[in-house]
């Protein structure tokens, strides 16, 4: 099961600014993967940056999702790196802009079911935590920053920045990844706050939303949650449907208009 929620936060609402979040999702026989991107909000093409990226990154882990387990880390992030900013730049030669102007987070989490193992991405400020109340793990990747700011996708020899975990899993654990929207308003003076501990510890996606949802964050704000036991009994895509509400099919819609914009770009 795949379980997304993405809405822009109050100062974009106030502003007429888009979600410049994007949320992606795929398959393959043996894979899974998962995407969270950023838009950087001071670029003036933030939501198409990040759509950008997430396309990018959730092509390259279902492609090369063999040599993504493989593969040496120093190797494996200059791949993961490379292979995103390359697509900014196509996309901005097409636009006519400067690459800066396409800058975004990401993260994503990949799930080989025949390996049993997972890996995790992360570029920037987001957070990808375990779920559940047997997790083996809490945070998984930490927000990173540096004294030049937060790293994104077009940042001098970023690929330094990127953080990889591989590791192995049961088959019965959950994940979540966070944008920065959301992880501000879930903790508190560095400490989880109480509700949305609960709603973790029992992999309760809707009520992480509906609690998210109810705190208005100015920020946008966005989450996306795989459990593996339930993708394992009934595969990703019936699943998702049937678990999206109207609130994240809206933001659905603002992702492929995005898309459309992009795509109409490179034509």
């Amino acid at each position: 099961m795949v379980y997304f929620y993405s809405d822009p936060g109050q100062d974009h609402m106030r502003s007429r600014i888009e979600n410049q979040d994007c949320c992606l999702w795929s398959e393959t026989a043996n894979c899974t993967a998962i995407v969270l991107t950023d838009g950087a909000g001071t670029c003036q093409y933030a939501a198409e940056g990040a759509q950008c990226a997430a396309n990018a990154l959730l092509s390259l882990l279902l492609e090369q999702s063999e040599h993504c387990f493989l593969a040496d880390e120093k190797e494996l992030t200059s791949m993961i790196f490379e292979s995103v900013l390359d697509a900014q730049k196509q996309l901005a030669s097409s636009m006519k802009t400067d690459l800066t102007e396409l800058s975004s987070t990401y993260a994503a989490l990949l799930y080989d079911q025949s390996r049993q193992q997972v890996m995790c991405i992360s570029l920037g400020d987001s957070i990808i935590l375990q779920t559940g109340t047997n997790r083996s793990r809490g945070i998984i990747s930490a927000p990173s920053s540096s004294r030049y700011g937060t790293p994104v996708s077009t940042t001098e020899q970023g690929f330094q920045d990127i953080s990889i975990e591989r590791f192995n899993v049961r088959g019965d654990e959950s994940f979540a990844i966070c944008s920065d929207g959301a992880w501000s308003m879930m903790y508190s003076r560095n400490r989880m706050k109480a509700e949305f501990r609960a709603s973790l510890e029992n992999d309760d996606f809707a009520g992480l939303h509906e609690r998210l949802q109810n705190e208005r964050p100015e920020d946008d704000c966005s989450f996306i949650a795989i459990s593996l036991k339930d993708l394992q009994k009934s595969g990703l895509s019936r699943n998702s449907l049937k678990r999206q509400d109207k609130d994240s099919l809206v933001s659905l819609l603002v992702m492929n208009q995005v898309r459309q914009r992009i795509e109409h770009c490179l034509d």
